[in-house]
């Protein structure tokens, strides 16, 4: 199957293309493919996205225009339903609007939605008597609800993938790449030690606690200390006053890791509230690659951010497609553990030449996909191959 990239057509409406400066027979092949209907059937794929937050910017806007972008390409008609009117997120209202759209008179093809802690039974119960299948991301399975619910295609036969990014490794390089950067700063105190403090999300939060275990982790194996980790709610006001406080009371201080690149950055306002220069004197970083945290990276005032775990949902979407026309991903495996990447000084100019302004259209996401191109054997969704395809 010949792949055609979104560079070499001109889109009118859903399922009528014209293919622009090619030559006339390519032109009527390109033509005759597109208007190809997969084996899944002639209406497009149904998709529910369960968002746990609330529309507008910040990390789950990014997931959700992430996977309106691949949804796009991949002719999926996807609806996002949201459990939150504010940043905090509602758990009770969170797995009652999960149970109406797997109830719903027409109910989707699949459900996405990821995972609060002590949720993982209900919804998966709830998946099941309604025959609904799911996919969940971005966190993984507590374990100790883990040995209750198992694994994708296991006692719940209606749970048919899992994609999560390893938070406790995500936590540790994180840590990892302040702690260094300290060091190199010479910023350690007195008893040569570099000391640390964590402005971690909430206690519900899977991704949160994980994060914690990998931050802790990272100072066991370093020569550092951790004075103390506390809960900032992912809130940006939070977390300054919080770190204003902790900067006073523990002097050596000299990182700040943040479980959210927002904390981060109202760790950046402490800093210089207390009269202590942010990425000289106190270094902080946080995850989810935030466009103006990637601007704080570039004009030093933050360290790094661990992140790309937003575009789980898009590559849900291609794995999902390829389920529904014949292409199971569980031949590979049902669950998909995705790795954190670490953006600092030396590579935050690289991401921003591409994606500064947020534009997920440039990228072709059928390409990823094993039944629009079947040259594709194994799934890469790394950035270096998404930096790859947009340099070809």
């Amino acid at each position: 199957m010949v792949i055609i990239r979104k560079s070499q057509m001109h889109v009118l409406k859903r399922g009528e293309v014209i293919a622009m400066s090619l030559p006339r027979s390519l032109s009527v092949l390109m033509l005759v493919m597109v208007l190809w209907t997969p084996a899944f059937g002639a209406n497009p794929l149904k998709v529910t996205f369960v968002n746990p937050s609330h529309p507008g910017p910040g990390f789950w806007g990014t997931v959700t225009a992430f996977m309106q972008a691949a949804a796009d390409d991949l002719d999926i008609d996807l609806k996002v339903v949201y459990a939150s009117k504010s940043s905090d997120i509602d758990r009770l209202e969170y797995v009652r609007l999960f149970e109406q759209e797997a109830n719903a008179p027409d109910k989707p093809d699949f459900i996405i939605t990821h995972f609060r802690k002590a949720t993982a039974r209900t919804i998966l119960d709830i998946a099941e008597k309604s025959q609904v299948k799911t996919f969940i991301f971005n966190t993984s399975v507590p374990t100790d609800e883990r040995k209750v619910v198992g694994f994708p295609r296991g006692q719940y036969k209606y749970w048919v993938g899992h994609m999560y990014p390893d938070d406790v490794r995500g936590g540790f390089d994180l840590a990892t790449a302040l702690i260094d950067a300290a060091q190199k700063k010479g910023l350690a105190a007195e008893n040569g030690k570099i000391g640390v403090v964590g402005i971690s999300g909430n206690q519900h939060s899977v991704a949160a606690l994980s994060r914690n275990r990998g931050l802790e982790q990272a100072v066991k194996d370093s020569e550092a200390r951790l004075h103390q980790i506390v809960f900032a709610k992912w809130k940006k006001p939070i977390a300054e006053d919080l770190s204003t406080k902790l900067i006073q009371r523990f002097p050596d201080i000299s990182v700040i890791w943040a479980a959210s690149d927002l904390m981060s950055l109202g760790v950046v306002e402490a800093a210089e509230k207390v009269g202590k220069a942010p990425g000289q004197q106190v270094l902080t970083g946080g995850f989810d690659w935030r466009s103006d945290a990637l601007e704080a990276i570039k004009a030093g005032t933050m360290t790094a951010s661990a992140g790309g775990h937003f575009m789980e949902g898009g590559w849900a979407m291609v794995m999902l497609y390829d389920y529904a026309n014949g292409k199971d991903f569980a031949a590979d495996s049902a669950r998909v553990e995705s790795h954190l990447k670490i953006i600092d000084g030396t590579n935050v100019d690289a991401y921003l030449s591409h994606f500064s302004d947020r534009d997920w259209n440039q990228i072709d996401f059928r390409e990823f996909s094993k039944v629009y191109d079947p040259k594709v054997k194994e799934y890469d969704f790394s950035l270096s191959a998404i930096f790859k395809q947009l340099k070809e």
